[in-house]
């Protein structure tokens, strides 16, 4: 779903869902093994709602920065 260009990938756990049923985003790493039902994935978000507001709040942040310069 989204890639932060290092190690981790960000995907959508259709296992882990909120409350509303929706998935949760989990962070994984490239390269390890995917099938293996013991790793945890760490939560980066509820939702994907969630997710794109703090991508989208972190691009503006990022940019009033370069502003200020």
């Amino acid at each position: 779903m989204y890639d932060t260009g290092g190690d981790e990938i960000f995907c959508l756990d259709l296992n882990l869902v909120n409350e509303e049923n929706e998935p949760k985003v989990v962070a994984i790493f490239k390269g390890e093994d995917f099938s293996d039902s013991e790793q945890d994935f760490e939560v980066i978000a509820e939702d994907f709602g969630d997710f794109l507001f703090e991508i989208v709040n972190d691009e503006l942040d990022d940019n009033d920065e370069l502003d200020d310069n």
